[in-house]
């Protein structure tokens, strides 16, 4: 269930980044829709990990994307 609600304000905040940085040009867009397509990344990575196929280096790497991923959100502002 976590992992649902999680998906769809993932699919949100991308949608909304998406057609805010197609209609706006900015700096802050461009390191939004970053910081989105990272948030991706992992959701994308836990899910292949979870239910497909476990390779421990999957971990590691989850953990550098989301450091970088609240990086490029916080830089935003």
């Amino acid at each position: 269930m976590v992992a649902i609600v999680n998906v769809v304000l993932v699919s949100i905040l991308g949608g909304l980044s998406l057609s805010n940085y197609l209609m706006e040009e900015g700096f802050k867009h461009t390191w939004l829709l970053v910081s989105t397509l990272l948030y991706t990344i992992i959701v994308f990575l836990f899910v292949i990990q979870k239910y497909y196929l476990f390779i421990p280096i999957f971990q590691p790497i989850r953990v550098l994307v989301l450091m970088l991923a609240h990086y490029f959100f916080i830089f935003i502002f």
